[in-house]
């Protein structure tokens, strides 16, 4: 049995993904217990700490497949836009219709741009020789981060297109507007045999909009809550987490610290409770642990 794991993150700096990551690596043991797992990352050393039963895949070999612009490069920025973004709907379609034509085209540019194909090689490998391709948690399948959005549902497709069955797990989907991006994801998603997402209220309603059969999906909430259930502790405790997620695709600027700032110390004080703070994502992008700071000045969080 081999599995191949797309993990939403790639250096495992986000310790949401990381938790939910490592609860689909246990149920899938739990399964399958001599599978090879193999997984997408761009920090090796960093994920076999968290995960270290498995193998990891260099992310940059999927790049190369799944780069809009990896044909052209360069060029496109002097290419009216209308121009490059046909170019980028022939990539699309290419991969579509005749994904080993596709293939080939990317072997050969990279072979003639001088450069080593071992990630390429090590990426199409693992996803022909897949027996399960499995999406873990994440929210990136949305307008906020298309990019990503389309590498995730164009490997999807891909899986697809082997025979690979697709399970995507703890998913939370949307918003979506983009149209774009809709699109691929009406032709992709159907595909799935199956989509466990964290609620219905907003995810449920999108994936009905873009075809997904009703039999494919399944509420479970987020995975990353069964880790905290496990390593729960029999004494009552009485500290509130706190985190506060400030990022371009959040929604949340500083201007509403002061607001929840005040709605927290509130809460404490009615309760005696002392604050815990509870990092999540730390990297450039989103960098919780500077967030939590700002948002509990003035308070001894001991």
């Amino acid at each position: 049995m081999r599995i191949v794991i797309d993990p939403s993150t790639f250096d495992c700096r986000n310790m949401g993904d990381v938790a939910m990551l490592q609860v689909a690596v246990v149920r899938l043991r739990a399964l399958w217990p001599t599978a090879l797992i193999q997984m997408f990352t761009n920090q090796p050393d960093a994920l076999l700490r968290h995960c270290p039963d498995v193998e990891p895949i260099r992310q940059d070999g999927r790049q190369e497949w799944f780069t809009d612009r990896f044909f052209l490069g360069s060029i496109h920025q002097y290419l009216p836009a209308a121009l490059s973004e046909q170019f980028i709907k022939l990539k699309h379609s290419l991969r579509s219709r005749w994904p080993g034509l596709e293939e080939f085209a990317v072997r050969l540019k990279i072979f003639m741009s001088g450069k080593q194909n071992d990630g390429f090689n090590s990426f199409t490998k693992a996803m022909h020789q897949a027996d399960l391709f499995v999406v873990s948690g994440a929210a990136s399948i949305s307008d906020a981060m298309p990019v990503h959005a389309r590498t995730v549902l164009g490997t999807v497709e891909k899986a697809v297109q082997n025979g690979t069955p697709v399970a995507m797990f703890s998913q939370a989907i949307g918003p979506m507007e983009n149209q774009a991006l809709v699109c691929m994801a009406k032709a992709v998603l159907p595909k799935a045999s199956l989509i466990s997402i964290r609620e219905q209220r907003g995810s449920m309603p999108l994936l009905k909009s873009v075809g997904v059969s009703m039999d494919h999906i399944v509420v479970t909430g987020d995975d990353a809550i069964q880790l905290a259930y496990d390593g729960r502790s029999k004494r009552q405790a009485d500290g509130i987490g706190v985190n506060i997620r400030l990022a371009s695709y959040s929604g949340l600027d500083l201007t509403l610290v002061e607001q929840v700032r005040r709605a927290l110390f509130t809460i404490a004080e009615k309760f005696k409770a002392p604050f815990i703070p509870i990092p999540i994502a730390m990297h450039d992008v989103a960098n919780d642990p500077q967030n939590i700071v700002e948002l509990l000045k003035g308070c001894d969080t001991n």
